[in-house]
């Protein structure tokens, strides 16, 4: 068994889908991994192993199997309910479903950019680090549905104001397709397009 390379798993479906039972971990290894597969005890010696590193590497809480964020983990039992009606997505490659180890990573969508464009040509052309920073948040906002629902207080925190209702209806617009269209981890990281198509 490839130790580090578990690892990586872990906190890659953790970032993808917020919480995840260790035994869907094993599934979702083994399938890109058929000739070296993990078992149930594998994977418990190895976050028993690395249980501190999983905190403060990806802020990993291991609860009743499973692997949460923490932020979930005080409503896991509610949190849990609340996906069952979903099933997971997978990515189509090992290669890409590693990428999500990264925190930072997104799929960068043309929803996304649509946004980018219209923040970095109304209030930010001048800076784009600005209009960087402020559209990856709201796009880490789109991931979690109580993120989203606060994404009022962080549009106050970054100060932006909007000079008509007509540019507030646009930008509000184009956070919406960027959320419908996002990977969510409310959704075991479908997006809600996806999901209101299948299901």
């Amino acid at each position: 068994m490839d130790k580090e390379k578990l690892t990586k798993y872990i906190g890659a479906c953790r970032n993808l889908y917020g919480i995840i039972h260790k035994d869907k971990v094993i599934e979702i290894y083994n399938s890109f991994n058929p000739d070296d597969p993990v078992n149930n005890q594998a994977i418990g010696n190895l976050i028993k192993e690395k249980e501190d590193y999983l905190f403060n590497e990806y802020l990993v809480v291991i609860k009743e199997g499973y692997l949460s964020y923490i932020s979930y983990s005080d409503n896991l039992a509610e949190e849990i309910e609340a996906r069952t009606n979903y099933p997971y997505y997978i990515p189509a490659t090992e290669e890409e479903l590693l990428k999500y180890e990264d925190w930072e990573y997104f799929k960068k969508t043309d929803e996304y950019n649509e946004l980018f464009n219209f923040l970095r040509k109304k209030y930010w052309y001048r800076s784009k680090n600005k209009v960087t920073h402020f559209a990856c948040e709201i796009q880490k906002a789109c991931r979690d549905l109580e993120r989203f629902e606060n994404m009022p207080f962080t549009i106050n925190y970054v100060g932006i104001k909007f000079k008509s209702e007509k540019k507030l209806y646009q930008f509000r617009n184009l956070v919406l397709e960027l959320r419908r269209n996002t990977r969510a981890r409310d959704y075991n990281g479908f997006t809600p397009i996806e999901v209101k198509k299948e299901y």
